[in-house]
């Protein structure tokens, strides 16, 4: 992230593996891509909070319509990594992830 500010994540680990159920039923959330700190990417993350009704205090970098992955600041000095649904205005579904960005890193692995 210091490096190059985001960018694609390398095809041969974009799977993050959960055991807790997703939106789109896989065992697993894929991470094409790692958003930078601009105007397309981190910096519209208070736009799709208020627009998918997320919880305040996230920093996306990862995601599209309604399922994130982001730092979690909210009551934290040093973020830990969150996966994010909106529930179709009935709550969220947050679920911690690792407690790290690289703990987040290296848990990526092949799809499949």
């Amino acid at each position: 992230m210091k490096k190059v500010n985001g960018g694609t994540v390398k095809e041969t680990h974009r799977a993050f593996p959960v055991d807790f159920p997703i939106e789109s039923g896989d065992g697993f959330i894929m991470v094409e891509e790692i958003m930078g700190a601009n105007e397309e990417g981190l910096l519209l993350s208070d736009y799709f909070i208020l627009e998918c009704g997320l919880p305040e205090g996230l920093v996306l970098f990862s995601g599209s319509g309604h399922a994130w992955v982001g730092f979690n600041y909210k009551n934290r000095e040093v973020p830990n990594v969150v996966y994010v649904e909106s529930d179709e205005g009935s709550g969220n579904n947050l679920h911690v992830i690792a407690d790290t960005f690289t703990e987040f890193i290296n848990m990526l692995t092949v799809v499949g």
